[in-house]
């Protein structure tokens, strides 16, 4: 469970303290790809004649490495234990953070979304990850001198030149990949590996060069005091990102699985990169999704963040499924995109423009959880007062596009770009819908005709699964919701400065300009 961000941590964040974290954090990356385990099989190299150094700097370092007394693998883990929460085979002198999985995902979120406008969310993350890491970095400060001593001590093994030389390697990043490949049965990508060491590294300076700011932030004021603090140190924030155009690797769900030990959820991960390809135009790869409740987790997060609707139940939706026997999907809609019949969408940022021609249904009254809880469809077709012929516009945010897995596009409000909705029409609960026709025409292509071809045979299909869905957590939805209901033409592709005309005979038409 995520600790709570809206109260104060306990206890002073000391610069320190987080710098040990900030040590131990490095140490754990190197670690995790085997670069001790490296230094000491070089060691192994030498002293059996295998290692062509010969008698050079390479080989007193090498000595001193393997005579010094250095922290064992055991007490190193104890440390990352006591730090970071890493599991370790051994108790542990102390409590392990097991706080600091969960506070470190949410600041990297909120830091990959940040978009240098001020972020209340932004300083509450990095406070209550700036308190974890003081307190759990506190007392620390003699193993993590001995620590960074012997990492100081690899590092001059790894980057000496007659090592480098003896594997043909650029950098010791390199020298661990083959070493580790050649003597060890392999390791983590080093590259990758120390893209995130320094990512987070850069991270834990910039929390301990904040911490008397972090320090004056009280929970009642962060709203207030953020553009005092953050704001004031934006050139800060932005030269840590600037020096960390890895955050992404923060936020890793491979890496996260064997940081903490556990199938860490990686909703956090999609809404940063939904908040991200919004905010730069540009799609972001889809990560794995645990189920649909993390999806619509992730779509409520990018909601909050991009503060769609306020406090507000949203007014706009859409629900479908392939056919009577799946699971109808939902998503609530940004207002913003919800436009009239005959808009041009202008430079709009779209990267896909599918077409899918529907019908939207109007709520005459307000439902909240308790009535849609006992409403069957007759019920529900009751309670629609008017219909409508709308487009909505198909898009994606991930890389993949339509191919991207299917709860990731969900998270995605259903691969949502746009939705037009033409002229409100009285509802007919006894129309014959097998028996609707549909024209759709896109640009200069011949006009399409459909006819009763909705995947559920009936759009109020959609109705009591809406309903509930959008009520689950004791809101209430306004007379005058509106939820667009699934398409009749399937997907069919537009272009930029395409003209698309959808005509249901006896309900309207609406126009959109692309």
């Amino acid at each position: 469970m995520l600790p709570d961000l809206e109260t104060r941590s306990d206890g002073e964040i000391v610069a320190e303290n987080l710098h040990a974290v900030q040590a131990i954090y490095f140490a754990y990356q190197l670690e995790s790809m085997r670069a001790f385990d490296v230094a000491d099989r070089l060691a192994e190299l030498f002293r059996s004649g295998q290692l062509p150094i010969g008698r050079s700097r390479a080989g007193q370092l090498l000595q001193r490495f393997s005579s010094s007394e250095r922290l064992s693998q055991g007490e190193r883990r104890a440390l990352y234990a006591r730090a970071l929460g890493v599991p370790a085979a051994e108790p542990v002198d102390g409590p392990p953070n097991r706080e600091f999985a969960a506070l470190w995902r949410r600041f990297a979120a909120r830091a990959a979304a940040h978009d240098r406008h001020q972020d209340a969310g932004l300083a509450q993350a990095a406070r209550a990850l700036a308190a974890n890491a003081s307190r759990h970095g506190a007392g620390l400060r003699s193993a993590v001198e001995r620590l960074a001593r012997d990492a100081n001590a690899l590092r001059d093994v790894l980057e000496s030149p007659e090592i480098r030389r003896a594997y043909g390697a650029r950098d010791m990043w390199q020298v661990i990949e083959q070493v580790a490949a050649r003597e060890l049965g392999g390791a983590a990508d080093a590259q990758d590996r120390r893209a995130r060491a320094l990512a987070g590294s850069a991270v834990l300076q910039w929390l301990a060069d904040q911490a008397a700011a972090l320090n004056d932030l009280e929970a009642a004021d962060l709203g207030r005091a953020v553009g005092q603090y953050i704001g004031e140190t934006e050139r800060h924030l932005q030269a840590l990102f600037d020096r960390a155009r890895h955050l992404e690797a923060l936020l890793h769900f491979d890496e996260a699985d064997a940081l903490f030990g556990q199938r860490a959820e990686a909703q956090d991960l999609a809404t940063a990169r939904l908040l991200r390809a919004r905010r730069d135009h540009r799609p972001q790869p889809a990560p794995p999704l645990a189920d649909a409740a993390a999806a619509y987790a992730v779509q409520a997060q990018v909601a909050r963040a991009l503060d769609w609707f306020g406090d507000a139940t949203p007014r706009y939706w859409k629900s479908g499924g392939p056919s009577r026997e799946a699971e109808i999907a939902h998503a609530p809609l940004p207002p913003a995109g919800v436009w009239p019949s005959g808009m041009q969408a202008g430079d709009w940022p779209f990267t896909l423009r599918g077409i899918e021609a529907e019908v939207a249904l109007r709520l005459r009254e307000p439902v909240d959880a308790a009535r849609a809880a006992a409403l069957d469809l007759d019920a529900t077709r009751a309670l629609v007062d008017s219909m409508c012929v709308a487009i909505e516009v198909v898009d994606s945010r991930w890389r993949e596009g339509l191919r991207a897995p299917p709860l990731a596009k969900l998270a995605d409000l259903s691969c949502h770009g746009a939705l037009v909705l033409g002229p409100w029409t009285p509802f007919d609960a006894a129309r014959d819908w097998s028996a609707q026709v549909c024209r759709v025409r896109i640009g200069g292509q011949a006009s399409q005709v459909f006819k009763g071809s909705h995947s559920l045979a009936d759009p109020a299909f959609v109705l009591p699964a809406w309903l509930r869905h959008a009520t689950r957590n004791g809101a209430v939805l306004a007379a005058g919701s509106v939820v667009t209901t699934g398409t009749w033409c399937g997907l069919l592709m537009a272009e930029a400065g395409d003209e698309v005309s959808v005509e249901f005979e006896g309900i309207g038409a609406a126009r959109l300009k692309l």
